[in-house]
């Protein structure tokens, strides 16, 4: 038996979108949509990523509950274990925007969500909408501003549609 043999999909004929480079951004630029399906419909979320995915989740859940301001996590690993995979699935679950074709990140995923993946999700969603909606905006830090509250700044200022840069 060959490695690929185990895969559902043959990775010969099966190349990945984004071609192994997990990107960061949020929102997605609409020539990006489709390695961004191609991503979620690759995506195995299971062991540490479902575990991930849902404490992630569930922190902001619960910070929201509890009117907390400590609603923040971090990510961390080595160089190449998926961290910017995992923060690009969580964003794309998280705003859970129909695609052109009517299909919403959630809807895409080969085995679907983890039950107690799903109901995290669909907490926070109706959380976000109780409170005005959601916002996801993320990407590579470096590329704006070396000042990290004003790269934070024009990310979410792209976030919202307004130029990141006032002058």
């Amino acid at each position: 038996m060959l490695n690929r043999d185990v895969f559902a999909n043959d990775p010969d004929k099966y190349p990945l979108a984004n071609g192994g480079v997990a990107k960061l951004s949020f929102p997605v630029p609409p020539d990006e949509l489709d390695v961004l399906r191609g991503e979620l419909t690759t995506f195995v979320c299971d062991g540490a990523y479902a575990d991930g995915l849902e404490r992630i989740v569930n922190k902001f859940c619960s910070a929201y509950a509890s009117n907390s301001d400590n609603s923040g996590v971090w990510i961390s690993g080595f160089f190449g274990s998926g961290k910017s995979h995992l923060a690009a699935m969580l964003g794309a679950l998280w705003a859970n925007e129909k695609f052109s074709d009517g299909a919403t990140p959630e809807s895409v995923i080969i085995q679907g969500l983890p039950q107690p993946v799903k109901t995290a999700f669909t907490e926070l969603r109706a959380l976000a909408a109780r409170s005005g909606g959601t916002l996801v905006v993320g990407g590579t830090m470096g590329r704006g501003s070396n000042d990290p509250a004003t790269a934070v700044a024009e990310l979410v200022l792209r976030g919202v549609g307004l130029p990141s840069d006032p002058r």
